[in-house]
């Protein structure tokens, strides 16, 4: 399953008055009441002097929070004992391609610079999930001949069950 989701229809609130706007991007599940929870990504907007913050543990998980840009972090958190997961940057200079297996879990996020995906064009702060057996091989590339960026978070079980998500 391929499914984008637009910046725009985000809803975006400070988490409290003292702290940064947070976003909720995607999650797993995505309502609490279906089943236990696996894993979430938001964003956030950056802490003092641009920080990003550091690492932390939550709960039986992990936080990891990447500086996106100048204004922006994105927060992976994640059950630990029940997944593995990581959060990395792809610099996109040109057409290539990704590979994933049907048993995990991409989300990506353009973070400079518009990508083309088969007939989506992904923009910053927009966000493209993908689970299931369609696609895993991607064929992507930057939209302006500059490049662009993509923050990709990746999740897959840790028992070799297939992670599914179901927006």
């Amino acid at each position: 399953m391929r499914l984008v989701v637009r910046a725009s229809a985000r809803h975006t609130t400070p988490d409290t008055k003292s702290e940064p706007l947070s976003s909720s991007l995607v999650a797993g599940p995505d309502t609490p009441g279906r089943e236990r929870w696996l894993w979430d990504l938001s964003s956030h907007s950056a802490g003092p002097e641009g920080s990003a913050g550091p690492e932390a543990s939550v709960d039986d998980g992990a936080v990891r929070r990447v500086r996106a840009g100048a204004d922006a972090a994105v927060t992976l958190t994640y059950d630990a004992c029940s997944l593995e997961a990581g959060l990395e940057e792809i610099s996109i200079a040109g057409r290539q391609q990704l590979v994933r297996d049907e048993s995990e879990v991409w989300v990506l996020l353009p973070t400079k610079g518009s990508i083309v995906e088969g007939n989506w064009t992904v923009h910053p702060g927009d966000v493209l999930v993908l689970e299931g057996d369609d696609p895993c091989v991607l064929e992507v590339e930057p939209l302006a001949p500059s490049g662009g960026f993509v923050l990709m978070a990746h999740l897959r079980r840790r028992d070799g069950r297939a992670l599914r998500w179901m927006p």
